[in-house]
């Protein structure tokens, strides 16, 4: 949608351009100007000064007193009476003098002139040459452009001035519908702020050249220069309003944020002070922000854009030209850039230049914001595609190893059996019952694996079972004497403690730090496990020590001696995968602990805390 509306934009500001307010070819021969700089003087006085000679359009800031400009015209005979057109219809106060007495217009004497009270204005004048005295005071911007022309000519004027109004309403009407259509879809502020400003600089344009005066009545607040002026004090803030939200969105530092809030603050009180103080020293003093703020939005473009993607450059290109457009007209309207013949129509067009350049800038915005999308919406369909992959790889691991255990199990149990059987009818002290023993003992080693590979698949598959109970710690101790090899197993501390937690996940942690304590340590050597009530952050708990003496494989490695399938090049030597330490530690993460590893001198301890019931 905002690539059509900057179609339609651009065809209608041609059409705009192609019929603006071109200086037209007038009567005028000689144009000059003379600052009376306390505004008192009469025109008597005037007619005697020296006049300095100037350009169609006359520009000398904000000035207290009043500007006189001198039009000499050479009349023919046929073209009479003469058409004087004055822009913008912003000057408060504009008097004609004419040195001859039907010049002024009827019933005024020409010491006193006549007030003009619009931009297009009647005057009698004789064949030959005449001159005319326009006397301009204004509390606002002294801009000045008069032309006289014949009827003719005014005629022309005026029918390009109604193709103007027409090109700049069927521009910008669809504009601010397309915008508003936007924003109730959006609501996004910079939409909201490009609307906002959009809508008062078109209110402007339209005060500049006289069309609310014709809307409105003259006298009415709406269509007198003061409303207008103030529409150009709303104009500078939202353009910085817009500016902002636009830094913003690629991220404006926090130095920024602060030379902004500190430019809303001076600014804002501007428009109370518009009403309560001296109109000009408001209008002075938000020119001068004005000035300063385009710097900084200079400075602050290239800041910000400097880090970001070169796809965003464009942007930063298209809003550094608007700055600079911007910069120039307030320049110029502070007297420190010289005007020429198309100033005029710059500072009343300039609107629609921004208006091109922030549509552009919303346009490429929302193309990056349409293709971010579009990559968001690609890898969420890779993603659900790869984990639906992955879902059918662990589906498939999963009936594989049910098949690989059963497999394994079943041909185990019977050489098992057949062991124990044929245990039964030997003596204890021959050497084939110690055989038999080492066969029962290898066949325990390998159902111990295959458990805990199964178990290591149900971590791996995210399976929680976790089934929380209360129970005794020495029904946990008992068990576990039974099921491990008791004779180097020392019970050290209290175990009258409860533990509210899943009996089957702690017996599980407790009986992999044993075996592997077991399996590790030198085989005269003596396992301790200590139990002892501890705190952990005010909460009371009951503490696990495993404790080993450090046996022929050394110390492990404490980086990774929770790592999966970690096993160091000495303990090799012993049937395992390296599982035991990494699934004690993902299920005491499971039931909120942690196992810890404490290397001491000669010793391998293994430790962790569960809450007491």
């Amino acid at each position: 949608m905002t690539a059509r509306l900057i179609r339609w934009f651009l065809i209608s500001l041609v059409l705009a351009l192609a019929s603006a307010h071109v200086t037209a070819s007038d009567l005028v021969t000689d144009r000059a100007f003379f600052e009376d700089q306390r505004g008192d003087m009469t025109f008597e006085q005037v007619e005697q000064a020296q006049f300095l000679r100037t350009d169609k359009v006359l520009i000398k800031g904000y000035l207290r007193g009043a500007l006189w400009v001198r039009l000499t015209v050479n009349a023919p005979d046929e073209a009479r009476p003469l058409v004087l057109q004055l822009f913008p219809a912003v000057l408060d106060e504009v008097t004609i003098f004419s040195n001859n007495q039907s010049n002024a217009g009827p019933l005024a004497p020409a010491s006193q002139g006549r007030r003009l009270l619009g931009p297009r204005t009647l005057l009698d004048a004789t064949s030959g040459v005449n001159s005319f005295y326009l006397r301009v005071k204004t509390p606002g911007l002294m801009l000045v452009s008069a032309n006289i022309l014949t009827e003719d000519q005014a005629h022309q004027e005026d029918i390009k001035r109604g193709i103007v109004l027409g090109a700049v309403l069927a521009c910008c009407i669809p504009i601010m519908l397309g915008m508003f259509i936007l924003i109730v879809k959006r609501r996004e502020p910079l939409h909201i702020l490009f609307l906002l400003n959009f809508s008062v600089s078109v209110a402007v344009y339209f005060g500049w050249f006289g069309y609310l005066r014709e809307f409105f009545d003259p006298q009415s607040w709406f269509g007198s220069s003061a409303f207008i002026t103030f529409l150009g004090v709303i104009n500078i803030f939202t353009g910085f309003l817009f500016v902002r939200a636009l830094l913003e969105r690629f991220g404006l530092p926090r130095w920024g944020k602060y030379l902004f809030n500190l430019f809303f603050v001076l600014y804002v009180p501007l428009f109370l002070f518009f009403f309560l103080l001296d109109r000009q020293l408001v209008l002075n003093f938000s020119t001068s922000l004005g000035l300063g703020a385009s710097v900084f939005c200079l400075i602050l473009t290239v800041v910000v854009f400097r880090c970001q993607k070169s796809s965003t450059w464009l942007i930063a290109t298209i809003l550094f030209m608007a700055l600079l457009l911007l910069l120039r007209s307030l320049l110029m309207v502070r007297g420190i850039v010289e005007p020429d013949g198309s100033t005029l129509y710059l500072l009343a067009f300039r609107i629609f230049f921004f208006a091109v350049f922030f549509l552009t800038i919303i346009f490429l915005i929302d193309r990056e914001k349409q293709s971010l999308i579009q990559t968001s919406i690609l890898n969420e369909a890779m993603a659900r595609q790869l984990a639906e992959s992955e879902k059918n790889r662990r589906k498939t691991q999963e009936r594989f190893m049910t098949m690989l255990m059963h497999e394994l199990k079943t041909p185990l149990s019977i050489i098992q059996l057949a062991a124990t059987s044929l245990g039964r009818h030997l003596l204890p002290s021959s050497g084939d019952a110690t055989r038999v023993k080492n066969i029962n003992r290898s066949v325990d080693d390998l159902n111990a694996l295959i458990e805990r590979c199964a178990q290591a698949d149900q971590i791996e598959q995210g399976v929680d079972l976790i089934n929380e109970q209360l129970f005794a710690v020495t029904t946990l101790t008992d068990d576990l004497l039974q099921t491990v090899d008791a004779s180097r197993i020392r019970l050290v501390g209290t175990q009258a403690q409860t533990v509210f937690s899943d009996y089957q996940y702690v017996r599980l942690i407790l009986r992999n730090l044993l075996s592997n304590a077991l399996k590790y340590s030198p085989a005269d050597s003596m396992i301790e496990l200590q139990i002892e009530c501890t705190s952990v952050k005010n909460l009371a708990c009951v503490s696990f020590r495993v404790v080993n003496t450090v046996g022929a494989a050394g110390m492990p490695d404490p980086a990774q001696v929770f790592s999966r399938y970690y096993r160091s090049e000495a303990a090799r030597q012993h049937v395992g995968a390296g599982l035991g330490l990494w699934l004690a530690q993902a299920v005491a993460r499971q039931l909120g602990s942690e196992v810890h590893f404490l290397p001491t001198h000669g010793q391998v301890v293994f430790s962790f805390c569960l809450a007491q019931a």
